[in-house]
């Protein structure tokens, strides 16, 4: 179960990089493209000096062009990411990437054909319940009041967004989705230190396009925000090369799920520091909203044993 542990390990790594998103995009720099390359050159940098230190290994040609694939696409999701987060509100967004298992269930069953027990299902779903739940803001009305207003209305007051943010976030986590089953199906065949050479050179591409676009106001920014976008970026690059091992090692659908233990870091996180340092974040800490979030932390908890 080392694929488990290293899902784990990484997880905290994300959480810890949602939370330093959050303060960099909100109080340093709101710029979604300038976070994409940075993100996109710093993983490329850590990506290569991986490949050295590991030995360059000839693979075939098909494998490395859906390697380079794999990281364009890794760096245009988290582009689309930074996007959501500049047009809408992070407890929007964040719950809405964590409906990633479903369409990795679903790319995965049509082109790796992974199957799943029905129990493994009833784990997923619950780990994305649990991961929609956890944003939910409970309202200070009444639940009379709540039942004068109209199904619709409840319904667009609590999930939110559906506007350009809501379809920005849905379209980076399908393309999450793509880089999620892209990487299963490479390493199915050949080990993640033969590819990430690819991958580094795939995300130094889409980074290079973006750049070319967007240089005239890319240098503008504080110098603050840029020094700590390139430490994120290079512990999550440090994170996902532990998800690939780990998806090396056992079914994507599962460890994808997985990842949804992410959020209940998050919380934690966000919690103690909205207590104790409430400069860098300040989250709502009323007790309903922390019996709502904990009621969605035991649905994720027990989807994670069902799953594992």
């Amino acid at each position: 179960m080392i694929w488990a542990w290293l899902v784990v390990f990484a997880s905290i790594i994300w959480a810890i990089v949602n939370i330093m998103d959050k303060y960099v995009v909100e109080k340093e720099l709101k710029d979604p493209a300038l976070c994409a390359v940075i993100f996109g050159l710093v993983s490329t940098i850590v990506f290569e000096i991986a490949t050295f230190l590991h030995g360059i290994a000839y693979i075939p040609q098909q494998i490395a062009f859906i390697s380079m694939i794999t990281g364009f696409i890794y760096v245009f999701g988290v582009f689309l990411y930074y996007e959501a987060l500049e047009r809408g509100e992070v407890s929007r967004a964040v719950p809405v990437m964590h409906t990633t298992p479903v369409f990795v269930i679903l790319f995965a069953s049509i082109f790796l054909g992974e199957r799943l027990k029905g129990i493994e299902y009833i784990g997923i779903l619950l780990l994305v319940l649990g991961a929609i739940m956890i944003s939910i803001k409970p309202r200070r009305e009444s639940m009379i009041e709540k039942g004068k207003r109209s199904f619709k209305a409840f319904f667009r007051k609590i999930f939110g967004f559906i506007d350009i943010a809501f379809w920005i976030t849905i379209s980076a986590t399908i393309i999450f989705s793509i880089r999620n089953v892209l990487l299963k199906y490479i390493i199915n065949q050949i080990s993640i230190f033969s590819i990430i050479f690819w991958m580094g050179l795939g995300s130094f591409i889409c980074s290079l396009i973006i750049l070319a676009f967007h240089h005239p106001r890319i240098f503008k920014k504080g110098r603050k925000g840029v020094e700590h976008l390139i430490f994120i970026n290079a512990i999550t690059a440090l994170a996902f090369i532990m998800f690939s091992v780990a998806v090396s090692l056992g079914s994507v659908s599962v460890i994808t799920a997985l990842c949804s233990l992410q959020l209940f870091f998050v919380f934690l996180l966000a919690v103690l520091l909205s207590k104790f340092e409430p400069k860098i974040i300040n989250e709502e800490l009323r007790r309903s909203t922390i019996e709502l979030k904990f009621f969605a932390l035991v649905l994720i908890l027990i989807g994670t044993l069902l799953v594992a």
